[in-house]
């Protein structure tokens, strides 16, 4: 495991010298712990395993530069793993019985004025 001083000397060469070699450290270090997360997150599904966790070292190396540093590496890679996997969520969110009445479609909505006002009369 590496230390947090090994972390930010690896993302300042990296941010510093573009060094990549540097990022295949840190992609090294994490991938499997990050993976096993994913993997419980998916309930088993491998498939979208591989892409959140392509995505997330994606946008690490990508936003590298906004890492202030301050929390560890590890950290900051499984919040936007987390971040991912809820951006999966919401493109593919289906409707849901606990919807709220304005995401189901109009013909499906069931009148329930009538209902409460015979609960008033019993």
């Amino acid at each position: 495991m590496l230390t947090k001083w090994e972390e930010l000397r690896l993302v300042a060469r990296c941010v510093a010298g573009d060094d990549r070699r540097a990022f295949e450290r840190l992609v090294e270090e994490y991938q499997q712990p990050l993976r096993r997360f994913l993997l419980n997150l998916t309930m088993g599904n491998a498939s979208l395993t591989d892409d959140l966790a392509q995505d997330t070292f994606l946008k690490a190396y990508l936003g590298l530069r906004s890492w202030q540093g301050v929390a560890r590496f590890k950290t900051w890679l499984f919040r936007i793993a987390m971040n991912e996997y809820y951006g999966y969520l919401r493109r593919n969110r289906e409707i849901l019985p606990d919807d709220p009445p304005d995401s189901i479609p109009v013909d499906e909505r069931v009148d329930t004025a009538g209902a409460t006002e015979a609960r008033l009369d019993v």
